[in-house]
């Protein structure tokens, strides 16, 4: 043991690996086969098929990266298209918001807006907490226009009228059908319904803001497009009213004399 641990060369002797390892792989490729061990006293034979296996090892490896390139490249290939098909369907079917413009207003209750009207003018000093107040009834009409390239059959629509927060009335939409790109008639039925406070409360910010009132709408509708798609459409409107409109019967579907909506689909 003694003699053989004296036999063994020191680190410092052996030579660094690497590069005797690029020395050796030249050689190999020259087709020298006598290549000298890098510890003396120890012949080793480099002759045989070392160059052929190691050919055949870098070979393989170099057909496993190919085959597993290919399968990189398609799966990229496909996932690439993939999100391409879908960007485009999102950017060509999402839903548009629609448009709409009043065309026609009807008050079913004549007699009721003329009790208002009367109030209006002899003030409250006429009524009390306990008073009661007609409904108002109205029938109107609006052309709503469908920019997008699917059309849909919307069902009967459920809305809520506000006055500073407080609810003044309901309006129900009745179904409709549009057409891709085109646009059609839907017509809603509204029932205003006020109390002592809000009578009073509207009666004077009309007369205080030269009988402009603003009111607020929300509800929505079940849409049904193509394949039995549904879609909840919701809606959300601040509308700007002159009242006075409401006197003239030619000039009734002017009273909305601008509008700001947000829609929601979900």
């Amino acid at each position: 043991v003694g003699w053989c641990l004296t036999a063994m060369p020191s680190p410092n002797w052996l030579p660094d690996s690497k590069s005797w390892g690029l020395e050796k792989a030249e050689k190999i490729e020259q087709g020298v086969e006598d290549v000298e061990s890098p510890i003396e006293g120890v012949v080793v034979d480099w002759a045989g098929d070392a160059k052929p296996v190691a050919e055949g090892i870098k070979m393989e490896s170099r057909q496993v990266r190919r085959c597993g390139s290919r399968r990189c490249c398609f799966a990229l290939s496909c996932c690439g298209f993939s999100m391409v098909a879908i960007i485009t369907c999102c950017a060509l079917f999402w839903p548009r918001d629609p448009q709409w413009k009043l065309v026609n207003l009807e008050i079913l209750s004549e007699d009721a807006m003329m009790f208002f009207v009367m109030s209006m003018a002899g003030g409250m000093s006429s009524f009390n907490e306990n008073s009661s107040f007609p409904d108002l009834l109205f029938h109107a009409e609006a052309d709503i226009s469908n920019p997008n390239l699917l059309g849909g059959t919307a069902d009967s629509g459920h809305f809520q009228v506000f006055f500073q927060g407080q609810e003044i009335g309901t309006a129900t939409s009745e179904p409709c059908s549009v057409k891709p790109q085109s646009s059609g008639i839907v017509a809603a039925n509204s029932t205003v319904r006020l109390h002592y406070h809000t009578f009073q409360a509207l009666t004077t910010h009309v007369l205080m803001n030269e009988l402009q009132l603003t009111v607020q709408v929300q509800g929505g509708a079940w849409v049904q497009g193509p394949m039995g798609i549904r879609i909840k459409v919701g809606l959300e409107c601040q509308l700007h009213c002159a009242v006075d409109k409401l006197f003239d019967y030619e000039a009734r579907h002017e009273v909305v004399q601008s509008k700001e909506c947000k829609y929601r689909y979900f």
